[in-house]
């Protein structure tokens, strides 16, 4: 008997011990498990695998362009329509970079109407991007277009920065309000982390249901690499008030509005002003007119200097600025080579309302047809088109309505082979000159074509034999003139600005 409950404690025991081990083991496997799945919640959180699988470059600089470019990527987009503006640089920039083909349009509205075009007939969302203000009001008839077809196309616009809007920036205008009547979503990206969730929510909706255009608003500060963005915010937020008063009184305080034009105005109070001596000391005013003899020196020195190829754009509007009628018209329109021209054509004495430039909005285009309008209003006078090669793409085709309706103008095409004014500061900034670059066309012989004369200057020589007979063949014909300039790259406009 006892022999039998020893036996029984004993198999008791070793019932129990293993038990205990299987308890211990499934208390252990669980601890095991539960460690598992918080490690797992944890990778996901932090994106564990994904940052060892894409290290962080720290020499290279990501900005906003680059996460818009990968929302396309990911929606399966192949091309992107686009005009290209120092707004918008980052994301053909980013495009460029994940392998999207950027294509460059001489007209905004071009671009969206090919953005349209690659919607219907791929079945993907079309993209088009395009600059602040006047970039995208030239996209209104496209994206109307696209409503009423029920096309789904992404309009991407550049903005000013969040920290300058109603601040009078640059091109800058309410352009949610103009869009929302004609896209079926609308949205201004106001940071960085706003970039991605934006986006996808503008092509779900531009996709879904009764499809149709989208619009979203890039301000520029949301785009530009981080350093670039707050070196900026440290600048305009430590102004301060004794800097903004200083010398604020100088010149007095104004108590006459001269409601007119400026330039009449100047004209006519400087004669009015003949013989008055004035009380400012005669070291001040010879002061003056020797900085200004030293600009104009140093200028005309710089037109002197041979550039790589072509001729020296300060040579040909220095020769132009010579040779123009005082009761001349000019018309701008242009960005690096208008800029140039706005230094040296204004020199000489100019009519009153003798220059017209677009004004504040900084619109390209007004060419062909302010030159319309100015030679009606001034049928006796040459009015002459000062056109970047960028800009003649918009209104050249206006030398047949010269041409048709008896209005002829004269034209020079300051020809660089490309968007020069953008080039200069995305190229040291992204090393990219994606949507920059244009060809060295002929555009006198598309003057040709619509009953105009075009001529071609293409080495320093010819400047004035080719203007010479181009004045010449606009006196005794009476029809549209354009000299087709090719010109090569100075440092003159070093540190100029686009946006």
């Amino acid at each position: 008997m006892e022999e039998t409950s020893v036996g029984y404690s004993s198999a008791v025991t070793c019932e129990l011990a293993k038990l205990g081990m299987d308890l211990t083991s499934l208390i252990t496997g669980a601890i095991c498990g539960l460690i598992g799945i918080l490690a797992g919640v944890l990778i996901n959180r932090f994106n564990v695998i994904y940052i060892a699988q894409h290290p962080v470059k720290k020499d290279e600089k990501k900005h906003g362009g680059d996460l818009v470019a990968e929302v396309l990527k990911a929606h399966g987009v192949e091309c992107m329509f686009t005009l290209v503006g120092g707004h918008i640089s980052p994301i053909l920039v980013g495009a460029e970079r994940l392998g999207i083909r950027v294509i460059d349009t001489r007209h905004e509205v071009s671009a969206v109407f090919a953005a349209d075009a690659v919607a219907r007939l791929s079945g993907k969302i079309g993209v088009a991007a395009v600059t602040a203000g006047p970039g995208l009001t030239n996209t209104v008839t496209a994206i109307k277009n696209a409503q009423m077809a029920e096309s789904p196309v992404l309009l991407m616009g550049g903005a000013a920065a969040n920290l300058w809007k109603g601040r009078g920036a640059l091109q800058d205008i309410e352009q949610l309000k103009l869009f929302a009547p004609i896209c079926k979503f609308t949205a201004t990206v106001t940071s960085l982390r706003d970039i991605v969730p934006t986006l996808r929510k503008a092509i779900q909706i531009a996709q879904s249901g009764t499809p149709g255009p989208v619009f979203v608003e890039f301000p520029i500060d949301t785009l530009y690499p981080y350093e670039d963005v707050s070196e900026q915010l440290i600048v305009a937020v430590n102004r301060n008030k004794e800097q903004l008063w200083k010398n604020s009184d100088l010149f007095w305080k104004p108590s006459v509005a001269a409601e007119c034009d400026v330039g009449t105005f100047i004209c006519q109070l400087s004669a009015s002003l003949a013989g008055f001596e004035f009380s400012c000391t005669a070291d001040w005013v010879q002061k003056l007119r020797e900085r200004d003899e030293v600009t104009g020196k140093k200028n005309i020195d710089m037109s002197e200097v041979p550039v790589d190829k072509f001729v020296n754009p300060m040579k040909l509007l220095f020769h132009l600025e010579e040779v123009l009628p005082p009761d001349s018209i000019i018309v701008v329109d242009g960005g690096d080579f208008v800029g140039t021209a706005a230094y040296i054509l204004r020199q000489g004495p100019r009519k009153a309302l003798g220059w017209l430039d677009p004004g504040a909005f900084g619109t390209l285009g007004v060419g062909g047809g302010f030159a319309l309008g100015a030679k009606f209003c001034r049928p006796n006078s040459q009015v002459w088109i000062i056109y970047g090669d960028g800009s003649c793409g918009y209104s050249l085709a206006e030398v047949d309505t010269m041409k048709r309706h008896n209005l002829p103008c004269l034209a020079v095409i300051g020809n660089d082979g490309g968007w020069t004014q953008i080039l200069r500061e995305q190229v040291p900034r992204f090393q990219s000159s994606v949507a920059c670059l244009l060809d060295h066309n002929d555009y006198h012989t598309v003057t040709n074509g619509y009953g105009g004369r075009g001529f071609c200057i293409k080495e320093k020589a010819e400047i004035s034999t080719e203007i010479k007979e181009a004045m010449e063949w606009y006196e005794e014909k009476q029809v549209p003139v354009v000299i087709n300039a090719l010109i090569g790259k100075t440092s003159f406009r070093e540190g100029s600005i686009s946006v």
